[in-house]
This record gives structure tokens, C-alpha cells and sequence, in this order.
């Protein structure tokens, strides 16, 4: 498995403005330490204020399937794993063309991939499996899935279910790694839709990056990853080294607002992990005093690694994410000793009698959060700790009564006095690592009986651990009390509320133009004790009422008293020109969704943006040329959003409703980068659509049907399914007379379309909608199986209506097909070859049985033509 820096010069040269804020808040932190006045106490913990919850196997490790002494072969490689009571572990596997094996460049290729997984297991902990090809991401979404088909299909020889897969490792193209990610997590839940999908796996975290993943990802995506490494091939000295260990915490809590608002609806589903980390990637066995050039750095095999870890895997965990530990089994990088060391760094560092398998400083870090099988292990509610003591870090859990505390001074012991909130009394074991021996097990250094507070000693650079017994943590028994709400400066639009809670809760606000309120928020589900909340679409000149609501971790609810503001006064010169206010909009009528009025070539006339909800607005098509329309202007603005919706008043009867959409965001000029529904009067009518799939980046399309209206509105919304939804136009006409010409019966076959083992091409449950499933049924000469050849390249169903289409216009094998509405492009071309392939001129695939499957509702996907008995069809002949 490749690793990269944590910080490049690159890295290092965009983040200065943060690196320096970093430095002057840690600066302020220690003047404030300078003039504080010392209290009774000097570290606090509060068992009742959970921060975050942590996923059931926060603590992990990288096995990197290198070298010949690994978990395969060594009983005692496993039995230090298992000792050390890791919960997850990582694994590299490649398909292999059907023999699945180590996709670690260099890992030995002897071992089958169900050999990694049973030895993983051996150590108690639950696989993931890293997808990877002949390099990081050198494999197709098929290979993807073939994986998941390997392992997780029951009744098979090859059974050995895994929950977890990671898609890739370190991409280095981000844009081609998203439509991999995409088109795998897809084939790879369509195998089995209950497993757990992680990317992007990068290798070191970007918040520019995450936020485009996390756009392009959408719903595909169940845990977010990246890397991290402490130094890289210049070391940094012991001091800054030790300093950055709240990075990844603070990376974390970040990713963790961005998922929130990216997609609210699955945010507390996301995991985060920090999927590799390591204070260093590189080093050789040996020693030569210290770092020496670029293959050794001594601290490997020092306590600072023990204190680095720990104090990197506290900030991890109260980030809320889980952390993996980088190892290559049995090297310089690993938690055990691979036996390799030279003469001189043995004689050094006393290791003569070490032996292979013994535990590496780093894995006493980790230790002393997964306990070695001493003591209780760490829990996974992460509750609120603090301390004024320089240089130390304390990390706590109530669920399981634990307190870590890291001192990162060289040679100054500190002396910590605890106060404890929360706790009901009872005995506290202290165990502790050597700062003389960190190759030594924890050693238990006291029992002593504890109320509310205790005293402890923290010698330098050691680890210290505060296992709980006899009392237990109290249970909040009040709902939150709310506090220090506020709003922003209301906008003619909408105004930002903020307020603190005294413990953990979620929370929401409602709000209207009386004390009845009327309306909510979306949730806050951070289980913070700081909320804000931002209220939209209001009128601009109102007043608002408006209160908080917060909920505890146990379900114990509170409201905060009313509170009031007042938007801003409409602009007297309003740009874009206010809309009409007419109760019921005249037809013909047309929108310029997200801009001003507007007059096209051919005359018509335009209203501004109007009767929406929801979303937001921009232009980033301005300037661009727009192909496919004379009526520029209308395409290169939009309205987007997860969800918005227009509500159009117009008299009761039929309309031709045509929407106008063009992709002008240069980040999704790829198919399945911005995917989403429109139901129009609660009835689903696109589904799945894809523009950039359809027609590309800046290019025009449009989309109609006739509408009969009942209740005086046109409703229409729009739904993001991977990534926002978006348009550009709304066309609101007289119907059609006409309808789109059936083509000519003379010209027409239709019967039914015959593959393997004489079963028939069918419209699963013949669900007449976009994107529903094709599959292979027994002929039963129902609709769902009627399939109409026009001649013009189509296979249509139900009267001419839907056309047998490749879903999001995919290129790559493993590509579902699907049922959609015709609309000539490529997605929807088909050649019916003389030796029974049908082919997709757009793709250069054939449809294909997956997996030559003969049983009832087996999927039909594209794929690489091959004459197998999987792509030959019968059509129906005039």
C-alpha cells in the first residue's frame, strides 16, 4: 500500500495562513497558562457531556499484506493483534481475474485473498477490504463487484462475508477517481446492498478536496476517509512533531460540518476514519543516532512514539473518527518487532533479547486505549475533558469510565489533579507506560479510592490510563438548558441563529410571524453544546418569531423562550426586478429560474425567478456559450439545491410544462457527478436524471409533458440523489395537439427478446418509470416483456413511450441497464449484431445476463463483448 506525506511542500505552502493560526492559538494557550491563577484542580473531566459517539471499532490497524513473516504464516503475529484488542483492520485485495490476491505492491502473491481475511479475523477484529487492482486503482467497478459476489454470497466455497470495503487507495486524479468510486459503490451494492462503502482514501486531508468528493459521492459514499502521517522526508523536530497531534481532530470535526450540510438526510449514517496514520513513513531497521538522510529516523523505536500515537489517536477519537493504525506487517512501520535489527541499534537500544513479534512503542500507544488485554478498553462516548497543565492531553469515555492522559514534555513530570463530574464514588486503577523501556507492557502504578476528584503523577513522555471501578457515571436526569441565543443580522431572506446548550444535544429552531410558529429547521445532529442554524425563504420587511429546541442523549427535550427579529426591507430598486404578484400566472408563461427578466431572439418573454422554495442561486454559465439554444441567458443561471421546489399558480386545466437544464458547474462535467428526481404535482416524472450523462457540460436540454391541473398550482420539486439537484427554466404552454410520432408499423417488430436458457428480457415488476431495473424472467409474453424495434436504433416498451437505456450514459463494464423515457441519445442506441449481441455504439459494450445468471430477476448490466451465451439474443423478426 503506497503512502505519501502527510505535509508536502505544497500542502505546506496553501495551509501557511492556518499552520500560522495554529501556532498564534497555541502561543495565546500558553500565555493564557502564564497568567492563569493556579485552581484546585488542573484537569477536568464531565462524564454527563458526551461530545461525540464514536462507531462500535474506533480503534483499528493497516495490515499491508508486505513481507513473508505476516499474519498468514505467523500464529505470533496474530497473537499480538489479538493482545492488543484492535477492533477493525484494513486489507488490500485485487480481483485477479477471479483469484483474489494481496494488491500490495511487492506483497507476496502465493497468499489468496480468503487467507488474509481468515487470519484478519483470527485477530478478533472486523475486516475491511481496500479494492485495489495491479496498482491503487488499477481495476474496473466490475472487479469491484466480482469481489463482493466472492466473499459475501452464501452457500459459495468462497464465503467469508465482509461489511466494509474501501474503493482505491491515494488516488492521484481526483476527477477519474470520483467516477470509479461512483460506478463501483453502485456495482458493489447492487451485488449486496447491505455492505459499507469508504473512499476517497486520500492522502492527506483537503478540505477543497473532501467538500468535491462529498458533492460528487453523494449517497454511494457510507464512510469518509483520509491519511495521515506525522512527518515525512524531512523530519520535523520532536517539539513541532508533537504539537500537531490535534491536526487530525481538528481535520475531523470539519469533515464532520461538511457532511452535515452536504447531505443532512445521511449525515449521523457517515462514519469518518482516519484510515492510515503512522508518525512517520519512512524508516529502515537500524540506528544511527537519529534521522539519517532519508531512510532513518530513531524516534521509531523512542517513547516519543508511544506518547505521539496515543496523543494522535485521542485527537482522532474525539473527532469522532475512527483510527488505523499504518502498519506493513512486519517491518519498521509495524506494531511488532519483525527481528531484523541490526547488531548496533539492538546493542543500542537493548533489544538483543527481543524477540520477533514483540510489541513496537507505537502498539503501547494504541494500548493504552484498547487496554492489552489488562485492563477495560476505552468507550465509545467521547465526554468533555480539559486541562491547563502545558503539554498534556487528556481524552475521556463515559460509557466505559476512562481517562487517558498524554504528557508530551521531554523531562518535566506533571502533577494532575483530576476533578470529575459525573462520577458516583467507587476506585480508580492508574496504569502507566516507561518513559526508560517503551518497549515494556503498561504497568498498573496504583489503586486508589476516588469520590469526586484524584491526584495523579505523569512522568515525562509516558501514557497514563485511569480505569474507573466500583461507582458509575451519573445519567443526565434534566433536559439541556439553553443559552446565549442569538440571531445574525437578518438578511432580506433569512438569518442565522446561534446558541449553547449545557450539554450534548441536537437541535433545531421553529419559527413564523407569530408565537405559533408554523415551521422547522432541518436538525443540527452534531450532539454539540454549539449550534447554529441557518432559517431561509422568509419575507423581507417581517417580523419573525422564533425559538430552540434541544434534545439530550436521552431523549430529554427543552425549548427556549421566544425570541424575535426582523428582516431587512426590500431594495426600492430590486434587482432582479421583482416578479409578478398576479394570484394566478397567465399562459403562456415562462421563468428564468435564478435570474432577472429576460426577452429571447425568437420574442418571448421571461419572467424573473419566482414561486420557489428552497435552493440557492447562481450564474457560473455567464459568459459561457451554451450550445443547443438561441436563449443563452436562460442557461447560464440556475437555481440548485438537495431539494427545492416551485409552486406555479395557474387556472385549472391541461398545460404543456417543459423545465430547461444545462450542467454550468465545472466540477460535475462528467456523468454521475449531479444526479436527482423531479416530481411534478407529487408524482414521480425524472428519475435518476443525469444532464452531463444526456448531453454534456454546457449544453441545453430540455425536458416536456402535458400536465392537467386540479388544484390551481403546478407543483414541482426537486430532489438531489447524488449531489444537488439544478434548473434552468420553466416553460409553461398550451398542450400539444400532437404527441411524438409512433414510427410507422411497417417499419416496426415487437415480440419478445430471448437470451441464455430461453428466459426473456423483461421490465422488472413492469414498473413503467425511469430507471427502473431490466432483469432476466421466464417468457411470459406479458408488457413487461413486449419489446418494440422501430428501426431507428431504439427498443422501446409500453406503446412507444420508454426505451430500453444505459443508465447515466455509463462507458464501463458493469454498467446497469435501465428503463427510461425515449429520448434519442446515445444512452438509448442499439445494433443487433448477425452473431446475436446487442451492442451500445455510445459504450462499445454489449447487454449482457450478468454472470450468466438463469434464475428469475437476474440483473442485465453492459459489458465487454465476448460471443458467450450471456449476450446472444433472439429479437423479434417482421
Amino acid at each position: 500500500m503506497k503512502i505519501r506525506r502527510y505535509f508536502s511542500k505544497e500542502w505546506t505552502r496553501a495551509h501557511a495562513p492556518l499552520l500560522a493560526m495554529v501556532v498564534s492559538f497555541a502561543l495565546i494557550g500558553l500565555a493564557t497558562t502564564w497568567y492563569t491563577h493556579a485552581d484546585a484542580s488542573n484537569v477536568s473531566v464531565n462524564f454527563n457531556s458526551t461530545t461525540v459517539v464514536l462507531p462500535p471499532d474506533p480503534i483499528g490497524v493497516d495490515v499491508s499484506t508486505y513481507g513473508s513473516n505476516n499474519i498468514t504464516a505467523s500464529s505470533a503475529q496474530v497473537s499480538a493483534l489479538k493482545t492488543l484488542g484492535t477492533q477493525f483492520v484494513k486489507i488490500p485485495i485485487q480481483w485477479n481475474n477471479g483469484s483474489p490476491v494481496s494488491s500490495a505492491s511487492g506483497g507476496p502473491k502465493n497468499i489468496t485473498a480468503s487467507q488474509w481475511i481468515t487470519a484478519a479475523k483470527a485477530t478478533g477484529a472486523v475486516p475491511e477490504i481496500v479494492v485495489g487492482g495491479t496498482s491503487d486503482d488499477n481495476f474496473t467497478a466490475s472487479d469491484a463487484a466480482n469481489l463482493v459476489k466472492y466473499f459475501n454470497t452464501p452457500g459459495t466455497s468462497t464465503y467469508n462475508p465482509i461489511q466494509y470495503w474501501a474503493i482505491g487507495n491515494e488516488p492521484s486524479d481526483q476527477t477519474a477517481y470520483c467516477t470509479l468510486f461512483n460506478a463501483s459503490a453502485v456495482a458493489m451494492k447492487a451485488v449486496d446492498p447491505t455492505i459499507k462503502i469508504d473512499g476517497p482514501t486520500y492522502s492527506f486531508y483537503s478540505q477543497d478536496s473532501m467538500q468535491k468528493f462529498l458533492t460528487c459521492a453523494g449517497n454511494n459514499v457510507d464512510i469518509v476517509d483520509f491519511h495521515a502521517y506525522g512527518t515525512g522526508n524531512n523530519p520535523l523536530d520532536t517539539a513541532t512533531l508533537l504539537s500537531q497531534t490535534s491536526y487530525d481532530g481538528n481535520f475531523l470535526k470539519q469533515l464532520r460540518q461538511m457532511i452535515n450540510t452536504t447531505d443532512p438526510s445521511r449525515a449521523s449514517q457517515i462514519q469518518m476514519q482516519v484510515g492510515e496514520y503512522n508518525m512517520s513513513y519512512v524508516f529502515n531497521d537500524g540506528y544511527s543516532g537519529g534521522w539519517a538522510g532519508s531512510g532513518n529516523d530513531s524516534r521509531m523505536l523512542e517513547p516519543i512514539n508511544t506518547v505521539w500515537s496515543a496523543s494522535t489517536l485521542g485527537s482522532i477519537l474525539a473527532g469522532g473518527g475512527r483510527g488505523m493504525q499504518y502498519g506493513d506487517s512486519n517491518g519498521g512501520l509495524s506494531l511488532t518487532f519483525d527481528g531484523s535489527l541490526n547488531s548496533v541499534a539492538a546493542s543500542h537500544y537493548g533489544l538483543s533479547s527481543i524477540a520477533t513479534s514483540s510489541p513496537m512503542p507505537i502498539y503501547h500507544g494504541i494500548g493504552m486505549f484498547t487496554g492489552e488485554s489488562l485492563f477495560r478498553g476505552f468507550g465509545t462516548n467521547v465526554v468533555s475533558s480539559s486541562t491547563t497543565l502545558p503539554n498534556v492531553d487528556v481524552f475521556a469515555s463515559s460509557n466505559n469510565d476512562e481517562i487517558v492522559l498524554v504528557n508530551k514534555n521531554p523531562s518535566t513530570t506533571e502533577n494532575a489533579t483530576i476533578a470529575l463530574t459525573g462520577f458516583n464514588g467507587g476506585s480508580a486503577d492508574v496504569w502507566q507506560t516507561s518513559n526508560t523501556n517503551p518497549y515494556a507492557n503498561p504497568t498498573k502504578v496504583s489503586t486508589t479510592n476516588v469520590t469526586d476528584s484524584m491526584s495523579v503523577s505523569l512522568p515525562a513522555y509516558t501514557v497514563t490510563t485511569i480505569v474507573l471501578n466500583g461507582g458509575s457515571t451519573t445519567t443526565t436526569t434534566s433536559a439541556p438548558t439553553i443559552s446565549s441565543v442569538a440571531s445574525g443580522t437578518p438578511s432580506t431572506s433569512g438569518a442565522t441563529v446561534t446558541w449553547t446548550t449545557d450539554q450534548s444535544s441536537t437541535s433545531q429552531v421553529q419559527y413564523g410571524t407569530s408565537t405559533s410558529y408554523g415551521s422547522t429547521t432541518a436538525e443540527d445532529a452534531s450532539m454539540a453544546t454549539s449550534h447554529s442554524v441557518t432559517v431561509s425563504g422568509l419575507a423581507a420587511g417581517t417580523t419573525y418569531h422564533y425559538r430552540v429546541i434541544s434534545t439530550n442523549n436521552n431523549g430529554q427535550t427543552t425549548s427556549s423562550s421566544d425570541y424575535t427579529f426582523t428582516t431587512a426591507a426590500a431594495s426600492t430598486t430590486p434587482t432582479p426586478p421583482t416578479p409578478p404578484t398576479a394570484t394566478t400566472l397567465g399562459v403562456p408563461f415562462r421563468i428564468n429560474v435564478g435570474g432577472a427578466t429576460y426577452k429571447d431572439a425568437s420574442g418571448n418573454s421571461w419572467l424573473a425567478d419566482t414561486d420557489f422554495t428552497g435552493g440557492a442561486t447562481d450564474n457560473q454559465g455567464a459568459g459561457k456559450a451554451i450550445t443547443g439554444t438561441s436563449a443563452q441567458a436562460i442557461y447560464q443561471d440556475e437555481r440548485y439545491g438537495t431539494s427545492f421546489s416551485y409552486a406555479l399558480p395557474v387556472a385549472n386545466g391541461t398545460y404543456k410544462l417543459q423545465l430547461d437544464f444545462a450542467e454550468i458547474y465545472p466540477g460535475c462535467s462528467k456523468a454521475g457527478c449531479r444526479v436527482f428526481n423531479v416530481a411534478v404535482n407529487g408524482s414521480a416524472w425524472l428519475s435518476k436524471f443525469d444532464i452531463a450523462a444526456k448531453v454534456g457540460s454546457y449544453a441545453a436540454l430540455t425536458e416536456s409533458e402535458n400536465v392537467t391541473v386540479t388544484s390551481g398550482k403546478i407543483n414541482l420539486s426537486f430532489t438531489g440523489v447524488t449531489g444537488s439537484a439544478q434548473l434552468a427554466g420553466i416553460e409553461v404552454t398550451a398542450p400539444s395537439t400532437t404527441s411524438t410520432p409512433t414510427p410507422p408499423v411497417s417499419t416496426s417488430v415487437s415480440g419478445a427478446i430471448v437470451g441464455i436458457a430461453n428466459m426473456c428480457l423483461d421490465n422488472k415488476l413492469s414498473n413503467f418509470q425511469n430507471g427502473n431495473a431490466i432483469q432476466l424472467y421466464a417468457c411470459n409474453k406479458t408488457a413487461a416483456q413486449t419489446w418494440t424495434i422501430p428501426g431507428d436504433g431504439t427498443i422501446r416498451l409500453d406503446n412507444n413511450k420508454f426505451c430500453l437505456d444505459v443508465q447515466n450514459a455509463g462507458t464501463l463494464p458493469g454498467t446497469p441497464a435501465q428503463l427510461y423515457s425515449c429520448n434519442g441519445t446515445a444512452a438509448q442506441q442499439w445494433v443487433i449484431n448477425s452473431n446475436g449481441s446487442i451492442s451500445n455504439p455510445h459504450s462499445g459494450l454489449c447487454l449482457d445476463d450478468e454472470h450468466s445468471g438463469t434464475s428469475n430477476g437476474n440483473p442485465i448490466w453492459l459489458y465487454t463483448c465476448n460471443g458467450t451465451n450471456a449476450q446472444k439474443w433472439t429479437v423479434p423478426k417482421s
